[in-house]
């Protein structure tokens, strides 16, 4: 179920547009059942100013992106420990960017730092793009590949104008989409290695490294092992209590000790990620 919160939204606004708009969005939902949430469209014509950046929202999903907004600015998903707040950080990779909402953060509290955002959902990234273009970012370097253990071609499952769902293999378990009427549908997207995607943009160590890309963790870190000595900070967000295992065993394996670990509620239908999830923060004891 998604959260909104238009009382804090409104905290966020910086102009008068935006607090008369949020305010219209909050009469919508309260006309809708929650279920529907999710489902609501609207073509938005101008971008919401809230905090220190103006948002375009998707179009397809306005209440998910502003609940996607919540999780990274009001509820610190993926920075709940100082250090990862990205404050002294000076190479940041975010994997499963979506519409950019942590790559936002990271440049709010390290202006200076290298950002590289990869986002493989056409939609999402075509959002995140506006995002970083409508707030004149400079340093962030835009991937729009499926970062995992290959380099090629692969299937990518989506579901059209939802760009919280993506995944190699999205979930069977999905009663809600088919209740709706939703198909998930597969596109080619282009792949590579995260150890490509470094080496391509001329980066030899990160500082911090941020994994939420929906049950491709152990892919994207199996295949990273060569270059795991060079990443500082982990933090990965698990989908399955298997992966959690696998994620911590690995990182141990490499050199990294387990910070912090907490249980994320899904913010999307129970139906659609009924495996449980979590973040949990790594810290590179060897790193150099």
């Amino acid at each position: 179920m998604l959260i909104l919160d238009f009382p804090w939204y409104l905290k966020q606004a910086r102009d008068a547009r935006t607090r008369s708009k949020l305010k219209e969005y909050e009469g919508i939902a309260e006309k809708l059942d929650p279920k529907h949430w999710m489902e609501f469209r609207e073509e938005q014509e101008f971008p919401l100013r809230l905090g220190s950046f103006r948002f375009w929202l998707n179009d397809n999903s306005v209440f998910g992106s502003l609940d996607a907004y919540l999780e990274l600015f009001k509820e610190r998903h993926h920075t709940r420990l100082r250090d990862f707040l990205g404050t002294k950080d000076k190479v940041i990779v975010d994997l499963g960017a979506s519409e950019g909402y942590y790559t936002l953060k990271m440049r709010e509290n390290s202006p200076r730092a290298r950002v590289v955002a990869a986002e493989p959902n056409p939609e999402a990234f075509r959002i995140l793009r506006k995002n970083v273009k409508e707030n004149n970012l400079k340093n962030v370097v835009l991937s729009r590949a499926v970062i995992s253990d290959r380099i090629g071609e692969v299937d990518f499952e989506i579901v059209q104008g939802m760009t919280q769902i993506g995944a190699l293999k999205i979930v069977e378990d999905r009663e809600w989409l088919k209740r709706n009427g939703i198909r998930i549908r597969k596109i080619a997207a282009r792949s590579t290695t995260l150890e490509r995607l470094l080496k391509s943009n001329g980066i030899g160590k990160v500082d911090l490294l941020k994994i939420d890309v929906e049950g491709n963790e152990m892919k994207i870190l199996e295949s990273s092992r060569r270059i795991l000595k060079d990443i500082r900070k982990i933090v990965v967000e698990y989908h399955g209590e298997e992966t959690r295992k696998q994620v911590k065993g690995l990182l141990k394996e490499n050199g990294f000790r387990l910070l912090f670990e907490e249980s994320v509620e899904s913010r999307i239908v129970e139906e659609v990620f009924p495996s449980p999830c979590g973040d949990a923060y790594f810290e590179n004891r060897s790193f150099a």
